[in-house]
């Protein structure tokens, strides 16, 4: 085994141990050019996986920042209600803002049930392209063996 397939195969070890960050991998994988096919591999791979991992995470994000807004939103449409009841059914106002209050709490709740699945669903696409991670770098190891 070269030198530079050990340096290859001592970082993609580490790479299985302990995920380094991408442009410090992409730095200790530009010295090894020698050994091009090997190290194109490890690269696209590396590439791919970060890709991949932070649009997921990206969706994750967005998936809790939307719930926040959402209840923002919901607040100030049940304020513009409640006025809206006062100025146009005066003391019967109360039944009204009752319903569109309960209506509009059982659609948040039904709302982040959904989110709340989505965001684990997400999750477990992380956790899984984890695993696919770590297999296709076990067998590029083993290639380099």
């Amino acid at each position: 085994m070269s030198n530079e397939q050990r340096t290859l195969t001592q970082l993609l070890e580490q790479e299985l141990t302990n995920p380094a960050d991408y442009q410090k991998f992409i730095a200790e994988i530009s010295r090894l050019l020698e050994d091009k096919k090997s190290v194109l591999e490890s690269l696209l791979l590396k590439d791919k996986h970060h890709k991949l991992i932070y649009y997921l995470d990206s969706q994750k994000l967005w998936l809790k920042l939307i719930g926040i807004r959402l209840i923002k939103a919901l607040m100030v449409t049940g304020v513009i209600l409640a006025v809206l009841s006062v100025i146009i059914f005066g003391e019967n106002a109360f039944i009204y803002l009752s319903a569109s209050f309960v209506g509009m709490v059982f659609l948040y709740f039904i709302y982040m049930f959904l989110i709340s699945r989505e965001i684990k669903s997400v999750s477990r696409r992380v956790k899984e392209l984890n695993l696919n991670y770590r297999s296709q770098i076990e067998d590029l190891l083993e290639g380099l063996k």
